[in-house]
């Protein structure tokens, strides 16, 4: 990819989901003044710079059907977007403030220590609140189901006779392990400053 192909997040959002609605008639709130209405489009940009191109169209779709007003041409809430947009992709756990608060906490780095922290991260990345002891324990199944299968696959890697949809496993199971210790690793930095 050539740098001149490249394309900021923030400017996907523009060309995929902003300009494409305006151009449609989308207009701005009446509720919003001119300069709110630009710094809610800075924040859109700023917010959903993390999301596919594929998945900034379907979230163009939904907003159409959302619009507000009486003639059906304002752009919706913010919430209303952010809520839709993380329905059909979640942001980074490291831009979701509530997972990451989770596994900066204490439950974070016991669910660390006890080798669970995976899933809780996977869990706390839906915007739940925070998990039960309930939950925590079959989180803790759920991490030895994982880790098991994940020695499998390896072995399986290994021999390569692994299938794709097991390499594909395999690598969203690592990535997240990956989050889950830049985030833990984060925080030791934090608190070592």
């Amino acid at each position: 990819m050539s740098c001149a192909s490249r394309e900021s997040g923030r400017a996907r959002v523009q060309r995929v989901l902003i300009k494409p609605l305006v151009e449609l008639g989308m207009v701005r709130p009446n509720r919003m003044t001119v300069a709110q209405f630009v710094d809610f489009g800075a924040r859109l940009q700023d917010k959903l710079a993390y999301m596919s191109e594929e998945n900034l169209c379907g979230l163009r779709a939904a907003l159409i059907r959302l619009a507000s007003g009486k003639t059906r041409d304002q752009w919706p809430k913010e919430v209303t977007i952010l809520s839709y947009a993380h329905g059909i992709q979640q942001p980074p756990s490291r831009d979701n403030d509530y997972a990451v608060s989770i596994m900066r906490s204490a439950m974070g780095r016991r669910a660390f220590a006890e080798g669970y922290h995976v899933e809780l991260l996977n869990t706390a990345r839906r915007f739940g609140p925070p998990p039960s002891k309930y939950v925590l324990s079959r989180l803790q199944d759920e991490a030895r189901e994982n880790q098991g299968k994940e020695r499998v696959i390896l072995d399986r890697v290994r021999s390569d006779v692994a299938r794709a949809d097991e390499r594909k496993w395999l690598g969203g199971y690592q990535s997240l392990r990956a989050e889950c210790l830049t985030i833990l690793g984060e925080a030791a930095k934090g608190a070592g400053a």
